[in-house]
C-alpha cells in the first residue's frame, strides 16, 4: 500500500511540475524562472506529501528535509550525468526517459531506506 501512495504522490507530482509549468508559460514566464519556479513547487509538494501520507506512520530522523533536499541533488546529477553519456548515442526524448526511471529508482530508494525510515531506537 505504500508503495502505492508513493507512485500516486510521484504521479501527482509530475502533473504539478508540468502544469505548473505550461499555466506560467501561458502568461509568458520566461523559461528560465519557469523551469526554476516549477520544479520548486514540486518539490515541495512531493515532500510534504511523502512526510504526510505515505510516510506518515514513521517515526523518521528530523532531519529529513536534510536528507531529501540531498536527494533531490544526487537525482539531479543522475540525470545530467545520464543525458551527458546517452544523448550522444541516442534520441534525447529516450536518453531522458532513461534518465527518469534512474531517477525514479534513485528516489525510492532513498525515500524508503533513508529519509523516511523508522529512526533507530
Amino acid at each position: 500500500m505504500k508503495l502505492l501512495r508513493y507512485a500516486i504522490v510521484g504521479l501527482m507530482t509530475m502533473f504539478v511540475y508540468l502544469g505548473s509549468g505550461a499555466m506560467m508559460q501561458s502568461y509568458g514566464v520566461p523559461i528560465s524562472l519557469l523551469a526554476s519556479i516549477s520544479f520548486s513547487v514540486a518539490i515541495t509538494i512531493n515532500y510534504i506529501m511523502q512526510k504526510a501520507w505515505v510516510f506518515k506512520n514513521v517515526d523518521y530522523d528530523k532531519r529529513s528535509l536534510q536528507k531529501y533536499i540531498f536527494m533531490i541533488c544526487f537525482g539531479y546529477f543522475i540525470s545530467i550525468i545520464s543525458l551527458i553519456v546517452m544523448a550522444p548515442f541516442t534520441s534525447l526524448f529516450l536518453a531522458q526517459m532513461i534518465a527518469v526511471v534512474l531517477v525514479v529508482i534513485s528516489n525510492a530508494l532513498f525515500s524508503f531506506l533513508w529519509i523516511f525510515s523508522p529512526k533507530e531506537k
